[in-house]
């Protein structure tokens, strides 16, 4: 019998600088989970490649050999009004202007990279790619992960319920917003499958900022907000039950990213 294998991330690479490409295509070389289908320094050869073939996700730098990335980032939101595919678009770039991030961001930018920080390299750039492209355009399917929590068998939306019932039975009710953004970041963190730990505030907040078109900031602040209304409020014989793990440093209360890596790995054990 055949092993069924996953389709690896279609990558487009649009960047004119030759030495850069090339890392690109040596790290990507025998790897099984992304591939570069298209590499070009051009934006209309760039439109052409998504015209041919479906592309899953944009690596984009602004300057480029012919053409200007902020207009292919116009082009594709435009595309996408249309009701086309729209790809992850992560930018990178050595443009400093914080106008120029927040209008290519405005038009669809799911991440921007300044290429001048000491972060930046084509394989922190791959490693992000991995670690979020799992939540965008995600098909229901049924999970592997919290198995014993949920059962075998039930859907996505079965499971964020599941996720949503059990923090909710802890005492957490309000605000109602920031109980969605907890759930779907506990959710995140669970599915991860990926190299590496998944970051709350490099990899969740902005997939649901993105998703809620707010800041990562405001669904952090939601997220606090949440925990600082209802820690109190939680019976002691109930906080036990829903969550028996220890508030590091004598603090009051656990923080986000305690709060929510403890739930996600209780209900996926």
């Amino acid at each position: 019998m055949a092993i069924a294998t996953h389709k690896p991330i279609q990558i487009l690479l649009v960047e004119d600088e030759k030495h850069v490409c090339d890392i690109y295509r040596q790290t990507l070389t025998n790897c099984d989970r992304m591939e570069l289908v298209c590499v070009t320094g051009s934006e209309r050869e760039a439109l052409d490649c998504l015209d041919r073939q479906k592309v899953d996700v944009i690596i984009l730098d602004l300057e480029l050999w012919e053409g200007d990335g902020l207009s292919f980032i116009f082009q594709l939101d435009e595309r996408t009004r249309k009701g086309k595919n729209k790809p992850l678009v992560i930018v990178v770039t050595n443009n400093s202007s914080v106008i120029t991030w927040e209008t290519a961001r405005g038009c669809g930018a799911d991440y921007v990279i300044p290429k001048m920080t000491w972060e930046y390299s084509p394989v922190a750039v791959l490693s992000k790619i991995e670690k979020v492209y799992p939540f965008y355009n995600k098909k229901p399917k049924q999970s592997v992960a919290g198995r014993q929590f949920f059962g075998l068998g039930e859907s996505l939306g079965q499971e964020r319920e599941h996720i949503r019932q059990y923090v909710e039975n802890m005492g957490f009710v309000a605000p109602r917003q920031g109980v969605e953004f907890m759930v779907e970041a506990i959710w995140q963190m669970m599915e991860w499958r990926g190299p590496g730990v998944l970051h709350l505030s490099n990899d969740v907040y902005p997939v649901i900022a993105r998703k809620h078109n707010i800041s990562g900031a405001s669904v952090e602040k939601e997220i606090r907000s949440v925990i600082c209304h209802g820690w109190s409020r939680i019976d002691e014989e109930k906080r036990e039950k829903y969550y028996p793990f220890e508030v590091k440093d004598g603090r009051p209360r656990p923080t986000n990213t305690e709060l929510i890596e403890n739930l996600a790995e209780l209900l996926k054990t």
